[in-house]
């Protein structure tokens, strides 16, 4: 009887290591929190701003949804399926403490042993990630522009994937390009600038935001127990824009990592104090060249004499500039 117990046992082990690694493949998930491993302390917790989701794919792929930022990686399962390869965070190696149809925990160590901690997942369907893939059939609009000369003196285009092409008027004059079509070339440059410093006495600030459109408008939100919600705006060319972005550039900024997390034991003991620290989030849109999102868990302020984190001195300096551009008047 007993041997045949124990032959169970091994089976169902058996069978648990060939499922389980079948089951992770193609799972969606939600960041939900950060948390101390041993005291289950919570560091971080996702609000509504902060959107972090990751799919692991049949082909061994990840995609990594990180506040509109998409990064793609390769992720692997190590025998006995307790070790993932997903770098993410300067983490590349993290240890599976908890998995099953709804939950996993993904737990790391600070460099020297210093602590281990946990990012916590919930499970999610496809309609409620961010991620895109095409269906069966289903392709990107082709659009075809077509000038009718002679006797039709209106120029139009055909729309290939609807049954029956159909016309469409086109406002402008020949060869121009409506500002809102598809094939606008026009380049974008955007900045947005959250958080950072501290949520707690003497006054507690609720809001931190500036942004900077494509147009230049500069607008900035601050919201505070004592002076309530300020709103205030001022206005810079389009070449000025150009110009900020490019100065940004030059400090290397699209070439940093994507999250600077805490690499101490002194740091993570700060997320868990009081007044507590608020996530840095700078989001930069440089044209055709894509979107960059830069994040620091504890950012105390460009002239803070403590910093937490290591992160590229640099930042300061953008943060100080975009703070003198968007000065109250």
């Amino acid at each position: 009887m007993k041997i045949l117990t124990l032959f169970l046992l091994l089976l169902s082990s058996s069978i648990m290591a060939q499922t389980w690694p079948k089951a992770f493949n193609n799972s969606r998930w939600k960041f939900s929190y950060a948390c101390e491993a041993e005291s289950q302390d919570v560091l971080f917790r996702a609000e509504e701003e902060y959107q972090h989701f990751v799919w692991f794919k049949y082909d061994e792929t990840v995609q990594t949804y990180l506040n509109g930022a998409l990064t793609k990686d390769r992720w692997r399962l190590a025998a006995p399926f307790d070790k993932l390869y997903y770098n993410f965070a300067q983490v590349e190696h993290w240890k599976v403490a908890n998995y099953n149809a709804q939950h996993l925990v993904l737990e790391f160590e600070l460099n020297g042993g210093e602590g281990r901690y946990q990012y916590h997942f919930i499970r999610t369907t496809e309609a409620e990630t961010p991620f895109f893939r095409y269906d069966l059939g289903q392709y990107p609009e082709a659009v075809v522009e077509r000038t009718i000369m002679g006797s039709d003196p209106h120029p139009y285009r055909y729309l290939k994937d609807e049954p029956g092409k159909r016309r469409i008027p086109k406002t402008g004059k020949k060869g121009q390009i409506r500002p809102d079509s598809p094939l606008d070339t026009t380049p974008k440059f955007e900045i947005e600038l959250v958080g950072g410093g501290f949520y707690g006495p003497p006054d507690f600030v609720r809001k931190n935001q500036l942004t900077i459109n494509s147009e230049g408008l500069v607008k900035r939100k601050l919201q505070n127990e004592q002076q309530g919600l300020r709103v205030w705006e001022s206005q810079i060319s389009p070449a000025e824009l150009e110009q900020l972005v490019a100065y940004i550039e030059k400090k290397g900024f699209f070439e940093w990592e994507q999250i600077y997390p805490c690499q101490t034991a002194n740091c993570m003991d700060r997320l868990k104090e009081t007044p507590r620290p608020v996530t840095l989030s700078l989001a930069i849109s440089r044209g055709h060249k894509g979107r960059k999102i830069v994040m620091l868990p504890i950012y105390a302020g460009p002239d803070a004499k403590q910093q937490y984190l290591s992160y590229p001195k640099a930042l300061d300096d953008i943060v100080r500039l975009l703070e003198k551009v968007a000065v109250e008047e």
